[in-house]
């Protein structure tokens, strides 16, 4: 029975026609299905990092941390790993507000004293509105 079972075996390269694949690839692949995994250590030695940045480092920054620490990873699949693990970095204010209103320092003074309804229309060089025909200049800003 063995044997009937082995003689219909097809051959390597008859598969990789059947496939449409290369025999250099079917090799590689048999290779890699028994070489051990390392995606495993690569993934804790990620988290260990992005928990130890503070939940903050995004890819780049994760990446160069795992490299300066002797890892060969590259920044699109720090990226990958991220993803698949959940590990969401805390984006960070660009900027803080300053004011402080409840102190008991001295206010300044209003110094421009700005007039926000003036008693009369402020004319001059920038207003664009046309004088009558008869005299010499029909917009002010040309005077």
């Amino acid at each position: 029975m063995e044997s009937s079972v082995n003689a219909k075996k097809a051959s390597v390269s008859q598969w990789c026609r059947v496939l449409g694949v290369s025999r250099s690839g079917v090799y590689a692949a048999r290779q890699r299905l028994r070489e051990p995994k390392q995606a495993r250590p690569l993934v804790v030695h990620a988290k260990a990092a992005f928990e130890a940045s503070g939940r903050n480092y995004g890819s780049r920054r994760l990446s160069a941390v795992l490299r300066a620490n002797g890892l060969m990873v590259g920044r699109y699949q720090v990226r990958r790993l991220m993803r698949d693990n959940g590990l969401l970095p805390r984006w960070r204010r660009k900027f803080v507000h300053t004011t402080d209103s409840r102190h008991k320092l001295p206010v300044a003074g209003n110094v421009l004293n700005r007039r926000f309804s003036p008693a009369r229309p402020v004319g001059g060089a920038s207003s664009f509105t046309p004088r009558t025909a008869g005299t010499s200049c029909l917009w002010p800003a040309t005077c």
